[in-house]
């Protein structure tokens, strides 16, 4: 199962993503918190939402995790609560493993994240975070 691929570039409209660590059982996880602004998009008819984060391995350009990860809902949802917008941050966790359950290997990792965001027309636009940079030792 692919990753789903979050564009590079500007997007349609920024977003702030903080990656934070803690130390694991097995080595390192990351939590992830995406804030957005949705209500431009709203009055655009924004209609359903989802975070998405990628791991991406410098040397090799291979994603190598994220969120949502294998086996777990896309986490999509809808993008309102009773015509406001959903609250924020947008969470997320990576375990520092690949879908295989093994660890990656030490090095410097980009994390690139976003929103999704589908409006009700079928238009899909991007919220998009600059890209954040993490060690694995």
């Amino acid at each position: 199962m692919p990753w789903l691929q979050v564009p590079s570039g500007a997007g349609d409209g920024p977003a702030q993503l903080e990656v934070k660590r803690r130390n694991g059982r097995t080595g390192p996880d990351f939590d992830f918190e995406l804030m957005a602004d949705l209500t431009l998009w709203q009055a655009q008819g924004a209609w359903r939402c989802q975070f998405i984060t990628q791991v991406v391995d410098r040397r090799t350009q291979d994603v190598v995790g994220g969120w949502p990860s294998f086996g777990q809902s896309n986490g999509t949802v809808g993008c309102a609560d009773d015509g406001a917008p959903r609250g924020f941050p947008w969470r997320g966790f990576w375990d520092g493993r690949r879908s295989d359950g093994s660890a990656v290997p030490a090095g410097t990792y980009d994390v690139r994240g976003g929103l999704k965001v589908t409006l009700h027309s079928g238009r899909i636009i991007w919220l998009l975070a600059p890209t954040q940079e993490i060690d694995i030792p």
